[in-house]
């Protein structure tokens, strides 16, 4: 008797809690401000359906750089490298082309980075000489020129995957080897500056 006397008035207290919540005002529901798009460009290379793009970065100064793949209209129109420059208001300023001289593979950007002291570090993976794929890290400064290049091959298919620059100016990349016993191993590269390994 007791146990049914204590169900009942916690049962009284619970319903009559559910009905001061459910008489609660709902509090209005805050929405962000509306989003209004600034500008838009859009890239192409005189092939429909035949540009991509992978990964983007903006410097502190606020320009812009996306890198991918294209078809080149040159050749053998095999994928290359495209990197593209634009200002903070969308204005295109420049745009680089690597295709690399072997075959077999295609170039794909991977990644991007702008670099402490402004150079444009890119990412990527292209054919070698030898008919392999090797892992591509470019280097542009802030007027598109290319300070170097550094080409790793270490077997028969090596893939990029990742890039972070350091704050002594110091470039990491993550990438991929494969052997032809059919083990892929991790492969971690460190560049200086100069991109010397």
């Amino acid at each position: 008797m007791l146990i049914r006397l204590l169900f009942l008035i916690l049962a009284s207290v619970f319903a009559t809690a559910l009905g001061a919540r459910a008489q609660a005002p709902i509090p209005p529901v805050q929405r962000p401000p509306d989003l209004h798009l600034v500008w838009e460009q859009d890239y192409e290379h005189g092939i429909g359906g035949h540009d991509s793009f992978a990964a983007l970065d903006v410097a502190l100064s606020g320009e812009i750089y996306v890198v991918g793949s294209s078809l080149g209209l040159v050749g053998s129109y095999t994928y290359e490298i495209v990197t593209l420059k634009y200002s903070a208001d969308g204005t295109r300023q420049w745009e680089r082309r690597y295709d690399s001289l072997g075959s077999g593979f295609n170039d794909i950007a991977v990644d991007v980075e702008v670099s402490v002291n402004g150079d444009v570090i890119v990412l990527g993976q292209g054919p070698g000489s030898s008919g392999n794929q090797d892992i591509i890290t470019l280097c542009y400064d802030a007027l598109g020129n290319l300070k170097w290049k550094a080409i790793f091959d270490n077997n028969w298919s090596d893939g990029a995957t990742d890039l972070v620059t350091a704050s002594d100016g110091s470039i990491y990349v993550l990438g991929g080897t494969y052997f032809a016993a059919s083990v892929t191993d991790v492969a971690l590269l460190k560049y200086d500056a100069t991109g010397l390994l």
